[in-house]
Parts: structure tokens; sequence; C-alpha cells
């Protein structure tokens, strides 16, 4: 890819403040909950278009809950803008996987941290199932996509709880890899798994703040 001369290498745009979980990593949103029209968001596309190659459609709110996601991706697309996407996943139901494979998205990572950080109890097999079909149908349709599985704290004693070594070995005995855990997350923060999908266990994110 062609390296970009524009201002920006990328520019985020909080599409909606909506998130369909509380993580305990994230910030409760006190804001009145919001989503964008697709006026707003197709006069800030024209906007940014001149600034950057690519926008992240995401900050407080999952993407994937907007009910106009489908129209912002094709916006996007009009104005040769690629999308860096960040989902948790939990709501890739068969209605969002085609506009999830759109040409003009670049790279989606998947928060799989987030799910046992919300549902504790559950087995996340039926939600790994889905995101690992939907990377399937990436490997084939889209091969150039790049996919992150974002799994905190691998590397930390605290990240070696039975959720997190449970979504790993899942991920392990899928895909028939494994995953050396002891890395130094200051060089290296991530592990390829196949084609262009990788594991990536950053520390966890702390949200910055003003106080």
């Amino acid at each position: 890819m062609k390296k970009s001369t524009k201002r920006f290498a990328k520019i985020n745009i909080e599409i909606s403040n909506i998130c369909n979980l509380q993580c305990s990593f994230c910030p409760e949103v006190v804001r009145e909950k919001k989503m964008m029209s697709v006026e707003l968001f197709e006069k800030i596309i024209q906007q940014v278009s001149t600034l950057t190659d690519q926008v992240c459609l995401h900050l407080m709110g999952d993407p994937l809950v907007h009910p106009k996601l489908s129209q912002f991706v094709e916006i996007c697309a009009r104005f040769d803008v690629r999308i860096f996407f960040v989902t948790n996943g939990v709501l890739l139901r068969e209605d969002k996987v085609e506009t999830l494979l759109h040409p003009i998205i670049r790279q989606i990572n998947f928060s799989l941290h987030s799910f046992n950080d919300n549902y504790p109890d559950r087995d996340p097999s039926l939600y790994l199932e889905k995101i690992f079909n939907y990377t399937e149908l990436a490997f084939n349709q889209r091969p150039d996509l790049f996919i992150n599985y974002r799994l905190w704290n691998l590397n930390e004693p605290r990240g070696f709880d039975e959720k997190n070594t449970s979504i790993l070995s899942r991920i392990e005995k899928y895909y028939g890899v494994t995953v050396d855990t002891n890395i130094d997350v200051k060089s290296e923060k991530s592990i390829k798994i196949k084609n262009r999908l990788y594991l990536h266990y950053d520390t966890e994110f702390t949200w910055p703040t003003l106080e």
C-alpha cells in the first residue's frame, strides 16, 4: 500500500456513544446516548477525506450497534476513505457480516477480553464461533483484510486466569497453533496466527484522565 501524504494517519469518528456492553476497563458514558445521522456522517467524511485516508468508527460506543452502519461503510467507499474497525463482536450477526467484508474496510479488531469481562459465567463457544466463521469468510473473500484478536494481559500473572486461558486455548485448537505468551509487550505486541490474522496481547489500555 502506498504511503499516504495526508496530514493524519487516522481520524476517529464516534458514530455512536452507545455500547451493548459495559466493560470494567471502559469509563461509563455519562453523556446523552446518541447515534450520528447519515447526513452528518457524510458531511464529516467529505471534510476529513482531505486530511486522512483512514477513519476509525469507534470511541466509546461499539459501531455494530448503529443500524445505519452499512450506509456509513458505503459513504466511506465513495470518498475512498478506508475503515479501521474495533468491536467486541457480540453483535456480529449474519446481517452485519456482509458489511464487514466490504473492500473499504482495512482492519478489524475483535476485543475478545470484553466477553469474559461482561459475562464471566457464560461459555464463550457461540461467541467465538461467530468470530471464527467470519474470519474464515474473510480469508476467502478478503485475503487483504487485517484481523486482530485482542486478548489483553496474557503475559502478566493476572492475565493467566481461567477466562483468558480458555479463550486462548480455543484459538489454538481452532487454528492448530501454539501461542507463546512469554513475550515482552514493550517490543512485541502480537503474533501471527494465519494469513493476516493476528493475536494482539498488549497490556490493558488505561483511559486518560483530566483529573
